[in-house]
């Protein structure tokens, strides 16, 4: 699920912010069979939070809250 949703942020400009609503329908355009249960915002948010948490996470995410969704970006990476 992570490496579907890197690619959906790498087809757009990579500065920009992703909404979970806006991962999920940029997702069911690529593999609609990913997004067909009815939980899969779910799915994906939890994926995400997840990911946040690793060592060296794939993505950053803003803090969200109240009236505000939460927005996922890819990391800077490192080339070492």
């Amino acid at each position: 699920m992570l490496d579907l949703i890197e690619k959906v942020m790498m087809s757009d400009s990579v500065e920009k912010a992703w909404t979970v609503g806006e991962l999920r329908a940029n997702i069911s355009k690529i593999d609609p069979s990913r997004v067909s249960a009815a939980n899969a915002s779910a799915l994906i948010s939890s994926a995400l939070a997840q990911a946040l948490r690793a060592k060296q996470p794939r993505f950053q995410g803003s803090k969200g809250g109240r009236g505000h969704a939460r927005e996922y970006r890819l990391a800077a990476r490192t080339r070492g």
